[in-house]
């Protein structure tokens, strides 16, 4: 059973701040481990895994670059890409109102 102590401390985190949109990104093979925690993914995207509340980002299509890396390239293989990035920020930012009166 892998150590699952950073997945509870952002849950921890999630449940006493609220946040209006929260990201939680795992690896497939952590599926069996998470789903029974969080549930099924948000948005799944092989081979990105998406738990969290943020606004639909079907659209999205991403190329994944980590099958092509080396196990010792575990910090390039963890990046998520760009565009998958790209897409939630600008969903986010198109449910944000510019500011908030009272």
């Amino acid at each position: 059973m892998p150590d699952l102590s950073i997945v509870e401390g952002c849950i921890r985190v999630i449940r006493e701040t609220k946040p209006r949109y929260w990201v939680i990104e795992i690896v497939k093979g952590a599926l069996k481990y998470l789903t029974p925690i969080l549930g099924k993914p948000s948005y799944v995207c092989n081979p990105y895994y998406l738990w969290g509340s943020f606004p639909d980002i079907s659209h999205v299509r991403v190329t994944s670059h980590k099958e092509r890396m080396s196990s010792s390239r575990a910090a390039e293989r963890a990046i998520i890409p760009a565009a998958l990035s790209r897409a939630l920020a600008v969903a986010i930012d198109q449910t944000m109102p510019l500011f908030e009166i009272g």
